[in-house]
């Protein structure tokens, strides 16, 4: 299988896993509310959220392990790949003891630190360890070994996986809830589903790399002073990360009632599910970039970095405006009127999510490529304003103004900082690198939002096939114009030769080399 192909099949395996879970999640999510309440639903999504805080005990190992595999896999060297994954896996022994502890003390605390009403503390008691133990004991030490398989580029087994586990934890959750169980029992289906899953991925690791060889004696601590420097700046990405995820859910718990906290799991459940999905494609350029880096191949890292960003940025920014057009009337007819409030919280959360695509982009290229200290410092900057104007605005905006927090910190950082610098190290002219972008993603948007908008005055869409369907032919229509005006000829070539012939080179030694003459 040819690099291209299978970066290709990688990708578009990752779009079918996002759609099987967001079809899932939505399905799901009104079952769930309507049998638990809303009020037992908020305390669900905030005791995940505060237990993926445990996740950051990672300290960024999982992306070591795509790194350094991936730039192993480059220079041919598999022993140093099992140095390296040996060192990693001694690493996550003494990371796992400490997140245990962590877990205890989060349990110790919780009830008090979020003000649980008291006939809702005994679940949120048992919630938490369950979580957090999950995240712990099965989530946290075997991600080692997907990340091997990212780092091999095996991502279509994990997204397999991972749909087929998403299916299961939403059959058993539905046969739970329809049998009178609670969101206890939706947590132990979570850990059960996660433990099989986790299971799939170190068959297929042993599968795929026979001569992997994981062992104390193989161990360097030498090693492991390179590792735990990457880590820590990764460390510093995934705390920004999740504070930019999860960091809502709490302050509105702070400043607001816990049936607003619903309300805004509503808005950002969907918005981290279609974040994940515009995110597929971003996925594969991290192990691709590291495997390049490793190979020596400079030019292609810099071919990627230019051309990434436009077409991870459009799926985003079709969504966007499907949310804007269309986002009121799909909450009401999902989760019902009550929730009508997520409506323009989901329309700026997706906003938010077409412009930081150009942060992401440049961040996996960076970390990657051995950039990742500064790399690091721009993500947490973006995450200190999104949480600084979050709660300034709270006060007087409400939810809106936490919502508002994830837009400003896109506009003001994930689209200049980043970028900026990653154009500039790879002698890219940043002017020039956002005017592309924009020419790509505004005719297409725009036709999008004019048939949307008119679409709805027309029709006037109430079920959610309706509106379905209106959003899906707006998302057609956005992807036909994107690929008539915003892909060039030569762009065009160069996928139909890549896909259909099994050795291509030419096509992208002329696409690089045409391009530098730019």
């Amino acid at each position: 299988m040819t690099r291209t192909l299978r970066t290709l099949l990688n990708a578009s395996s990752g779009y079918v896993r996002l759609a099987v879970t967001a079809a899932t999640i939505f399905c799901l999510t009104p079952i769930i509310i309507d049998t638990v309440g809303a009020s037992d639903y908020g305390l669900w999504s905030l005791v995940f959220a505060v237990s993926g805080v445990v996740g950051l005990l990672d300290f960024g190992m999982l992306t070591c392990a795509v790194k350094y595999v991936g730039d192993a896999k480059g220079r041919g060297d598999p022993h140093d790949r099992d140095r390296i994954v040996s060192t990693i896996a001694a690493t996550y022994v003494v990371l796992t003891v400490i997140a245990l502890i962590a877990v205890a003390g989060l349990a110790f605390v919780f009830n008090r630190l979020f003000a649980i009403p008291a006939q809702q503390q005994s679940i949120a008691l048992v919630l938490v360890w369950v979580i957090g133990v999950r995240v712990v004991l099965v989530s946290l030490p075997l991600a080692l070994f997907r990340g091997i398989l990212f780092g091999e580029q095996e991502i279509t087994v994990i997204n397999l996986a991972q749909a087929i586990s998403v299916v299961v934890y939403g059959m058993a959750s539905w046969i739970a809830l329809r049998s009178g169980h609670g969101v206890i029992a939706l947590a132990w289906i979570n850990m059960i589903v996660a433990m099989v899953e986790h299971a799939t991925y170190i068959i297929w690791t042993y599968r795929v790399v026979p001569s992997l060889r994981i062992a104390p004696s193989l161990v360097s601590w030498t090693l492991s002073r390179e590792i735990l420097a990457f880590g820590a700046t990764q460390l510093v990405v995934n705390m920004a990360s999740l504070v930019r995820v999860r960091s809502d859910l709490l302050i509105v718990k702070l400043f607001l009632p816990l049936s607003a906290v619903g309300v805004y799991a509503v808005a950002l459940k969907v918005a981290e599910q279609l974040h994940f999905l515009v995110k597929q494609g971003l996925n594969v350029v991290a192990p691709l970039v590291a495997e390049l880096h490793g190979a020596g191949e400079r030019d292609k890292i810099r071919f990627i970095l230019l051309h990434v960003g436009k077409y991870a940025i459009a799926p985003a920014a079709a969504l966007a405006v499907a949310s804007v057009a269309l986002g009121h009337d799909a909450i009401v007819a999902w989760v019902g009127p009550e929730f009508a409030g997520a409506a323009p919280l989901l329309a700026i959360l997706l906003t938010a999510t077409a412009f930081a695509m150009m942060e992401m982009t440049a961040s996996s290229v960076l970390a990657m490529t051995g950039y990742h200290r500064p790399a690091s410092r721009a993500v947490a900057l973006s995450a200190v304003v999104n949480v600084a104007v979050s709660i300034i605005l709270v006060p007087r905006y409400g939810l809106l103004g936490i919502a508002a927090g994830a837009l400003v910190a896109a506009v003001t950082v994930d689209t200049v900082v980043l970028p900026r610098l990653a154009c500039r190290l790879h002698q890219i002219d940043y002017g020039r690198y956002v005017a592309t972008l924009a020419l790509a993603i505004l005719p297409p948007a725009a036709a999008e939002y004019a048939f949307l908008t008119a679409a709805r005055t027309w029709f006037q869409p109430r079920s959610l096939g309706s509106i379905a369907f209106l959003g899906g032919t707006g998302l057609l229509l956005y992807g036909l114009v994107f690929w008539h005006f915003s892909v060039p000829k030569s762009e065009k070539s160069l996928l139909s030769e890549k896909l259909f012939r099994r050795h291509a080179p030419r096509p992208l030694a002329r696409a690089i080399t045409a391009e530098q003459g730019a």
